[in-house]
């Protein structure tokens, strides 16, 4: 993609004027062409598919939070795998563990979700000197997110989240539960995002053992509490590209308080992932994580340290169902119609694709009717559905970044707009047309304008105006209304630059 934009960016400016080094200019100008080359893949095609659900259910990778808005509805998650723990001081040998997690979340709008994470683990711990001993520690995450976004490339949000502790499973000690504050940002280009997590977490998990003597060293460890505050400071890449995505990240957590360990324990970790997408509902996810940290001293008549497992493998799935905004639903195979509450509305829908019959994902669509102006965006499988549309003729416009926008009219009673209405074709506009349609006597005339090649089709207003960005070249024009003969012009749209059509229809006898 960057080399087919190197050719473009050869342009005679940048030839110099005054002789100087052939080849050091030959170098400066092909850094100059290889980074302009890269801010043009950059910015375009800001619509591509976002980052899939993390454990929470909500976007993210693994442990980090990720800003993305999703359409309204909701989703289970299940996740299962295996960790390893080498040995600690005071706690010997390999530790091994069988995590799992049921997570279910709810988006009330496209930016604020809510997810509720129920997870737990089983621990296997080698002989201590009082036998092997094993056991199963649980717990309870609620996290609110409101991660709007900001433009086309860049999402920004916070997150809360509150986790409840316990003693002896089951249990929950109310006095053990932790508070987690994240700042989140994700800056997209094309199908790579980035993203970045920065937050504060008061622990207070360390209160749910009453009496550490009590434990086994093993338990102490599986159990992962903690004595101290810590930072969230987390780094993600992620790639998705249609049905397959790959992604990475980086976590540090420094311990903050009195008394607390060296930077050498401090948590970090970083993890790798993909996600595979059987349908538009269903996300697979195997990652794989490693920490790197120092042997903490995991003792009874110590301060609680949390100890991550060396490795891990997580294996899980994701089942997606709900509406977006406009209420359209994610299924690809539905395209169902409800009948509006008001009998003076009605509801339109539709897919959009582009030109080898692909769905567009979050490409944004204007209807009007009259003076009511409607919005909405397609889902992942390029399907749309906008309530509470008026009765009546009107005008539905359809814009996808990388896409030349199309605009067609529909009925007063039209509902279905059909499977295939709007194929866009991938350009940037060149030159505008803009004209006037009316009658002999200087009255406007409400008509349909058709351009070929291409098939883009709008239709004048009310006063008779009309307005479509078309590539540069040569079309032919075709005007037509009701009770019109009708006309056919010839016009030349060059780039940058606004063609005038004024068209004087003549009446029919």
């Amino acid at each position: 993609m960057i080399a087919s934009c190197l050719p473009l960016l050869e342009f005679a400016p940048l030839r110099p004027a005054v002789r100087v080094d052939g080849e050091k200019l030959s170098t400066r100008l092909r850094v100059v062409r290889v980074a302009l080359a890269l801010c043009l893949w950059m910015t375009s095609d800001a619509h591509a598919q976002d980052v899939g659900d993390g454990t929470s259910a909500l976007p993210g990778l693994v442990a980090m939070r990720v800003a993305a808005e999703r359409d309204v509805g909701f989703a289970l998650r299940l996740t299962t795998g295996y960790a390893y723990t080498q040995s600690a001081i005071f706690a010997p040998g390999p530790h091994h563990r069988i995590p799992a997690c049921f997570a279910l979340s709810g988006q009330a709008t496209r930016w604020l979700g809510f997810g509720l994470a129920l997870s737990g683990h089983g621990d296997f711990h080698p002989d201590d000197g009082r036998g092997p001993d094993r056991g199963f520690v649980g717990s309870g995450t609620f996290e609110v997110r409101a991660t709007p976004r900001i433009t086309d490339h860049v999402t920004l949000g916070g997150a809360f989240a509150m986790q409840t502790a316990g003693g002896a499973s089951p249990s929950v000690v109310l006095g053990a539960t932790s508070f987690e504050l994240g700042a989140l940002a994700t800056f997209r280009a094309r199908d790579v995002r980035i993203g970045l997590e920065a937050g504060y977490r008061i622990d207070r998990s360390a209160n749910a053992i009453a009496r550490a003597a009590i434990y086994r060293t093993g338990d102490l460890l599986a159990l992962g509490y903690s004595s101290y505050d810590s930072l969230m400071l987390r780094v993600g890449v992620d790639y998705r590209r249609r049905d397959f995505e790959a992604f990475g990240e980086f976590v540090a957590d420094p311990l903050l308080g009195t008394g607390r360990p060296s930077l050498a324990a401090t948590l970090v970790r970083a993890s790798l992932g993909a996600r595979a997408y059987p349908n538009p509902r269903l996300q697979l996810e195997l990652a794989l994580g490693f920490a790197f940290v120092a042997p903490a001293p995991i003792r009874n008549d110590a301060p609680r340290l949390p100890v991550q497992p060396r490795f891990t493998l997580g294996l899980s799935a994701t089942y997606r169902y709900g509406r977006t905004p406009t209420g359209a639903p994610l299924d690809a195979t539905s395209n169902s119609r409800e009948e509006a509450t008001d009998e003076a509305t009605r509801t339109l829908d539709g897919s959009v694709v582009d030109a080898n019959g692909a769905p567009l994902v979050d490409a944004h669509l204007v209807v009007t009717v009259d003076d009511a102006r409607l919005e909405g965006f397609t889902d992942a499988d390029g399907r749309f559905r906008i309530t509470s549309v008026p009765l009546g003729a009107g005008t539905i416009r359809v814009e996808a970044t990388g896409h030349l926008p199309l605009e067609r009219t529909f009925g007063r009673d039209e509902t279905s707009l059909g499977g295939g209405a709007f194929q866009l074709v991938e350009g940037t506009p060149g030159g505008a047309l803009r004209g006037l349609v009316r009658d002999f006597e200087a009255r406007a005339v409400v008509a349909t304008i058709r351009v070929e090649p291409g098939g883009f089709t709008t239709t004048a207003s009310s006063e008779g105006a009309f307005v479509l960005d078309l590539p540069s070249g040569r079309y032919r024009v075709t005007i037509e209304a009701v009770g019109f003969l009708m006309q056919e012009r010839e016009v030349d749209l060059r780039t940058g630059e606004v063609t005038i059509l004024n068209v004087d229809l003549r009446e029919s006898r």
